[in-house]
């Protein structure tokens, strides 16, 4: 035992899944946790109605609730972007590809829900559903805007890199993106339902 002591091997850790390993540094994200936190817990609260009072009353509860969280995403979304601008952009920087090909899709199929809803709030007359045709006019409206700044905020932030050791330290942005995360899981989570209530609805 004792003669192979100090005695290494020189092997590679790096031949398999060099680009697919990643590290995740979870510091200066636990206000973001929060915020994100309690945006998702609200959005589960708005769903307990729907086993308690009736379909449409329940059906404006998840809107309006939807309606908020899109305006608290894009306002998080626009003090992000304020953030990580200040950041290096590394035009070098590697990024997927297909990475690229994924948010360009989701983007695209977004864009057009959204815009086929918008077209259908303003033109089409006869409403199933008790509720205020500019909130479904402005829910679709922010839609859209959201997923153009989202879309572009995700593409931009691929290539900023921190620099000085002030921004590896205080990481600008940390605490939103995590936020962001959780209040789009709430926004599909409530999406999902609404689906699911409105084709209930109708039958």
């Amino acid at each position: 035992m004792w003669r192979n002591v100090g005695k290494t091997e020189n092997r590679s850790f790096t031949h398999f899944g060099d680009r697919h390993i990643f590290t995740v540094d979870c510091s200066r994200a636990s206000r973001g946790l929060l915020l994100g936190g309690i945006a998702f817990i609200l959005a589960i609260l708005t769903l307990i109605p729907a086993y308690i009072l009736n379909s449409s009353l329940t059906i404006q509860i998840t809107h309006l609730t939807e309606l908020v969280l899109l305006l608290v995403s894009l306002l998080v979304v626009c003090i992000s972007f304020f953030y990580t601008t200040k950041l290096y952009y590394d035009r070098q920087a590697h990024v997927d590809v297909f990475d690229q090909i994924l948010i360009l899709v989701t983007t695209v199929g977004d864009f057009a829900y959204s815009f086929f809803g918008l077209f259908a709030s303003i033109f089409i007359e006869s409403y199933t559903i008790q509720l205020p045709r500019f909130i479904e006019i402005a829910i679709s409206f922010l839609s859209i805007i959201q997923t153009f700044l989202q879309s572009g905020f995700i593409l931009d932030t691929l290539k900023r890199r921190p620099i000085s050791k002030n921004e590896i330290r205080q990481k600008p942005g940390r605490e939103l993106i995590t936020a962001l995360l959780l209040i789009n899981l709430g926004k599909q989570l409530l999406f999902v339902f609404c689906i699911e209530d409105e084709e209930e609805e109708k039958k």
